[in-house]
């Protein structure tokens, strides 16, 4: 079973990219990205990936037709 990083610290690693891409300079919005925990009002939403899904195998399907073994 994977584990899930503690929300805490998920909150700090956000803070340092901001920092770190030069979005947050403001010491008190720092400690405000890294104390208010947004994963309660986000639910899930902030746990989902960064990164697009792959799109499917195959070439699309269109208003008309599916190739052969692609749904």
């Amino acid at each position: 079973m994977t584990s899930r990083p503690a929300p805490e610290m998920l909150r700090q690693r956000l803070a340092e990219r901001l920092r770190d891409t030069g979005s947050l300079h403001d010491p008190r919005l720092r400690r405000a990205v890294e104390t208010v925990p947004r994963e309660i009002f986000l639910g899930p939403a902030i746990y989902r990936p960064s990164e697009p899904p792959a799109p499917p195998p195959g070439p699309p399907c269109t208003a008309t037709a599916c190739p052969p073994g692609s749904g």
